[in-house]
């Protein structure tokens, strides 16, 4: 058994130091290709120039019509020239279709207490092999197909799910702790298109689980690319690849003294839930510690995208083919030739990345270019392609219009 391994069973043990149940892995397995980003030397005010990173980006308008009215965008799919977002806000609940040029196609709003109706959107995937897409509500998985016609619902209530994918006929999901249980459950659930559960694995700790301090934080912890999925679970710095009957080990993230022990983590858990946030909040402004891990990841071509925090927000590409990486501080980003540079990214088709401008930042920049002091300050150096995108699309844009995509090509590493 490798060094690593042993560390990750080391962390699950430690964690559950007071459980009831005696829960291990299904069906583990090791990798002898296993990959190691090692950020064990994160230097405080670690910049990069974002121009090193990426071609300059292109944007996708999305189309604003009376269906299409995007509040927030929650969580964003591309598939082939599809580009899917799921609107979770208050007064949505709503997922969107747009084609690769952001032409408005269609919407699934089935809110509501009737037949084929969801009342809440908590996750949602796209089945392209039978056309369908699959809403996650309250643990439910409503299915419609591209037309937004309703098909069937899944009924999975007792699993209490809160996240799911697809892929390749199968449907995964994450399970939460809102269940009568004590000690260890399996996080991981693997269902057929019927519902029926076929595999589950990777058992979590209930206080992890229910700990304030996770739920503080990213909710996705599932994502997928070209039919893989992968999982990574909250304190714990492994990337693992879900199958429909194993888990493998794929790359561990290697923060050294900047990791939280288990023994202090298990301490923490231990704490009533105000000592838990208060304890959280320490430790995000300090720059001790790598705040439980890692909080986002994007898979592409050859390359993955993750961030964590420490004290701020640190972004890390990585290159499967070279195992170099780049590491940036996301609020350190330079540029001269982006007009906005991405602190976020929520999906990737090949090598492009895909972030977005929210409408509130663009009003935001469009007042500083209304004052010509700022905006000689601050668009000064900006390539001429980015002016005249300025120029064309920020100088009109209102608050009524929709959030804006922008794309960034990875250039290889």
């Amino acid at each position: 058994m490798n060094n690593f391994l042993k560390i990750s069973l080391l962390v699950l043990l430690v964690t559950s130091c007071n459980t009831k149940t005696n829960v291990s892995y299904r069906a583990l397995k090791a990798n002898n290709n296993l990959h190691t980003i090692n950020l064990s030397k994160i230097a405080e005010k670690e910049e990069l120039s974002i121009d090193s990173v990426f071609y300059e980006p292109r944007y996708i308008t999305l189309e604003t019509t009376n269906q299409s009215l995007i509040s927030e965008i929650s969580k964003m799919i591309v598939r082939n020239d599809t580009i899917y977002i799921m609107d979770a806000s208050k007064v949505q609940q709503t997922i969107f279709a747009f084609n690769i040029k952001g032409k408005f196609l269609y919407r699934i709003n089935a809110r509501g207490q009737g037949p084929g109706e969801y009342s809440k959107i908590h996750d949602f995937y796209v089945d392209n092999d039978n056309k369908q897409i699959g809403i996650l509500s309250f643990s439910e998985i409503y299915k419609y197909d591209f037309n937004g016609k309703f098909i069937e619902k899944l009924k999975l209530r007792k699993h209490y799910l809160t996240e799911v994918t697809y892929s390749s006929g199968y449907i995964y999901g994450r399970k939460d702790a809102y269940s009568g249980f004590s000690g260890k459950v399996y996080a991981i659930k693997v269902f057929d298109p019927q519902g029926n559960l076929i595999y589950d694995d990777y058992p979590e700790d209930k206080n992890i689980m229910n700990s304030p301090i996770k739920n503080g934080r990213s909710k996705t912890h599932l994502t997928i690319y070209n039919d893989k999925v992968f999982f990574h679970p909250f304190y714990n710095d492994t990337i693992y690849e879900i199958q429909k009957d194993n888990i493998k080990l794929f790359l561990n993230v290697d923060f050294g003294k900047y990791k939280i022990s288990p023994k202090e983590m298990n301490t923490i858990l231990q704490q009533s839930e105000e000592s838990q946030r208060k304890k959280y909040l320490k430790l995000v402004n300090s720059t001790q510690y790598v705040s439980f891990g890692i909080t986002n990841l994007v898979m592409g071509d050859n390359y993955l995208w993750l961030e964590f925090p420490k004290s701020s927000l640190y972004g890390c590409f990585y290159s499967l083919k070279s195992q170099k990486i780049k590491l940036y501080n996301t609020w350190n980003r330079n540029s001269k030739n982006f007009f906005f540079t991405p602190r976020i990214f929520m999906a990737v088709k090949g090598k492009d990345f895909y972030s977005y401008i929210a409408s509130n930042d663009i009003m935001t920049m469009k007042k500083l270019y209304n004052d010509p002091k700022k905006r000689k300050q601050i668009f000064s150096n900006l390539s001429d392609k980015q002016i005249a995108w300025v120029e064309k699309y920020m100088v009109n844009y209102t608050l009524e219009d929709n959030p804006i995509i922008m794309v960034f090509s990875l250039k290889d590493f």
